[in-house]
């Protein structure tokens, strides 16, 4: 499955382009069913789409792309779960698979949010203003001993700068730096030094439903990143990670930018 905004090399024309959604691999023939109520705005033939099929309603908008066939038309109301067509290999495409953007008023975002918890944000809330993390919970408010005491160490770094290839408070953190320092320091787990991508390569991906304060997050096509991962925080809960951006602080999960380049939660074996 290829993850949603990143630079490819489009398997077509060789070009590189930003990807904008999720390719799933299934055999040609697959019903594929509607994620979502709404209004079908375009099922038509498109030289790069192939056969595709457009879902809107209230700002939230699907495309379903590569099409073998189209059970909808234009103008056609569906519900959750209305077969739609069925995957093929039409269009710009180089093997049977099912193709799959989401937008939320004009801005693209990870279809793994919308498939994990449907519409809204992930967690159900309204979506918070900015990138802030107001929906913090104070570090010492942990019910679990391990989780406060991993809170309470990340929370000791709060405003401090980020510096490319810092792990220690002596010179600061980059942010995989910054969450192993926190998860050895805290004793809550022994993570040496690596890169946001070898932490990924220690965990358990846990899904976005699954995730709970304590666990880590990891984004993607933040930077140009030598692995997919590119970006890791520490999940607080309640929608918020704490993460070393610049400065280190808390954030708002439930925005367009970190939804665009959500990767997936995990937690340490």
């Amino acid at each position: 499955m290829c993850p949603v905004n990143c630079n490819l090399s489009n398997p077509v024309t060789g070009e590189e382009q930003f990807h904008r959604g999720v390719d799933i691999a299934v055999p040609t023939g697959t019903q594929v069913l509607a994620s979502m109520d709404g209004t079908v705005t375009t099922a038509t033939y498109d030289a790069s789409y192939g056969n595709y099929v457009v879902i809107e309603k209230d700002g939230y908008i699907t495309k379903y792309a590569h099409m073998d066939t189209l059970s909808v038309s234009t103008g056609q109301v569906v519900t959750h779960g209305t077969v739609i067509g069925t995957t093929g290999n039409t269009g710009s495409s180089t093997g049977s698979h099912l193709h799959i953007e989401c937008l939320y008023n004009g801005e693209y975002y990870n279809p793994l949010f919308y498939f994990e918890a449907g519409e809204g944000t992930l967690y159900g809330e309204a979506p918070g203003s900015g990138s802030g993390g107001g929906n913090a919970i104070p570090p010492d408010s942990y019910d679990d001993a391990t989780v406060q005491a991993l809170m309470e160490e990340a929370a000791k770094y709060l405003g401090y700068p980020y510096v490319w290839g810092g792990s220690s408070p002596s010179t600061s953190f980059d942010c995989s730096g910054f969450v192993c320092w926190v998860f050895t320091n805290s004793g809550v787990h022994d993570l040496p030094r690596t890169t946001a991508q070898g932490i990924y390569d220690q965990c358990i991906p846990v899904s976005a439903a699954d995730a709970k304060a304590g666990d880590i997050i990891f984004f993607t096509g933040t930077y140009n990143s030598p692995g997919p991962v590119s970006h890791v925080g520490i999940y607080c809960g309640n929608g918020v990670m704490i993460h070393c951006g610049d400065p280190i602080k808390y954030a708002n999960i439930n925005t367009s930018y970190w939804h665009s380049h959500f990767y997936s939660f995990g937690r340490l074996n």
